[in-house]
């Protein structure tokens, strides 16, 4: 038997529905071009703009927003003295600040990841600082924390604690091993260690392929779940916002 809705009973339900609403809402429509697909989102404009909308759609999932800071590349003695720290340092700094000024939506999903990527970058920066100093002053390694114990074996070499040549062919192993040029690989590093300035090409090796690979493992960027919070942001729109992917590319 079908089940009658009385006038009564409609009028009630409709009085429900209206009262679950926020007094003077309107619900909008923002629509964007994003790296792979176009979008499409709905919204109550009394609590959010269509700009914070799409801002914390893609500051999330496509990293935009933000101007981030790109550490100097060391690959030879000579670049050393030329990276420019207080120039990183600078640019982490504003890339912070950013982040923090970014204007999004407030929902706990979109919080929940710009903390954790205000921790990453925070790390990421620290990391990068303590590496370009201890291309100078090898002990200043020993200042990232996560790593401290597990990675001093390299900075015991680089600071003529523990041989020097034995951990860089150890490196050489290690980094060699899985290569698809075996013997390629390891007369790359053997030519580095026997021009001119050897000692000092075989300090980078050790810091870089030793010290700052094991390091990595343990950095921010590693160690927190920011896939998961970028699902958890996923599910939040298209709860709130009705979210809609459409016309997509595959990457």
């Amino acid at each position: 038997m079908g089940f009658k809705f009385t006038r009564g009973l409609v009028g009630t339900l409709s009085a429900c529905m209206l009262l679950s609403l926020p007094a003077g809402a309107k619900e909008k429509t923002v629509k964007w071009e994003g790296e792979f697909c176009m979008y499409s989102a709905k919204f109550d404009d009394e609590q959010y703009t269509a700009k914070q909308v799409r801002a914390a759609w893609e500051f999330v999932m496509e990293h935009k927003g933000v101007k981030w800071q790109t550490a100097p590349m060391v690959s030879e003695p000579a670049d050393i003295a030329r990276a420019d720290i207080p120039k990183f340092q600078a640019e982490c700094e504003n890339t912070l600040n950013e982040i923090r000024q970014l204007d999004l939506v407030n929902l706990p999903s979109v919080n929940e990841y710009r903390k954790a990527k205000l921790e990453e970058v925070s790390d990421t920066c620290r990391f990068e600082m303590t590496q370009l100093r201890g291309y100078r002053d090898p002990s200043v390694l020993r200042t990232y924390q996560p790593s401290e114990f597990m990675c001093s074996r390299y900075i015991d070499a680089l600071e003529g604690k523990a041989r020097l040549t034995d951990v860089w062919r150890e490196v050489i192993d290690k980094s060699c091993k899985n290569n698809g040029d075996v013997k390629g690989c390891r007369q790359r590093f053997l030519e580095a260690g026997d021009k001119p300035d050897g000692t000092e090409r075989i300090k980078i090796a050790v810091q870089q392929f030793g010290w700052q690979n094991c390091s990595t493992n343990h950095t921010k960027a590693n160690t927190l779940d920011l896939d998961g919070l970028m699902e958890k942001v996923q599910a939040e729109y298209k709860r709130k916002f009705k979210l809609r992917e459409y016309e997509c590319n595959e990457p």
